[in-house]
């Protein structure tokens, strides 16, 4: 059970999380290998909405922010075929830790990451704009394909003073103590 599954348990909304470990978008929505779960794409017409979280293995394995932003673009037409409603969330900042991400101290921006993502999260708050090829361009207007987005990252992302911050690159961190013993 998901964050989604429990959201959901008054019986009113049924969720399928239909994701796995090292899954990435391009690999479902191209033809780039063997496998990455393109079968999933077959559950697509049974939905009423689809929410996509992919993002972070697509740039752990080489995507800039327009090929992220055009395969979450590519997603949501396959879906709006099926008359499936879409929404897209931000991505979490990534950072290597030797503290247990309990002080910013101990948390490291990876600068190769970072820009790549603070670009893609800035374009999904921007209403996912598309130029008139229906590219994605930060210039351009929100896409009639992508319904919302979910910022997943906004309350838990700050900057190096453990404050609140859009594109902060750290992850929040207790003030207090979570616990004592």
């Amino acid at each position: 059970r998901n964050m989604f599954d429990l959201a959901f348990s008054d019986g009113e909304i049924n969720s399928l999380n239909a994701c796995y470990p090292g899954s990435y978008l391009r690999g479902l929505i191209t033809q780039l290998s063997n496998g990455a779960g393109r079968s999933r794409l077959k559950l697509i017409p049974y939905a009423d909405r689809l929410i996509d979280e992919h993002g972070t293995n697509d740039i752990w394995l080489g995507s800039s922010w327009q090929q992220l932003a055009n395969d979450k673009l590519a997603l949501a037409a396959f879906a709006k075929k099926f008359g499936v409603k879409v929404s897209i969330t931000t991505l979490f900042p990534r950072v290597t830790q030797t503290t247990g991400c309990v002080t910013i101290a101990g948390q490291t921006v990876n600068a190769t990451f970072e820009p790549v993502r603070t670009t893609y999260n800035t374009w999904v708050r921007a209403g996912s704009p598309v130029d008139v090829s229906g590219l994605a361009d930060m210039s351009g207007a929100p896409s009639a394909l992508v319904d919302d987005y979910i910022d997943l990252s906004a309350p838990f992302e700050v900057d190096a003073n453990n404050v609140v911050t859009l594109n902060g690159g750290f992850l929040k961190v207790p003030i207090a103590p979570v616990a004592t013993f």
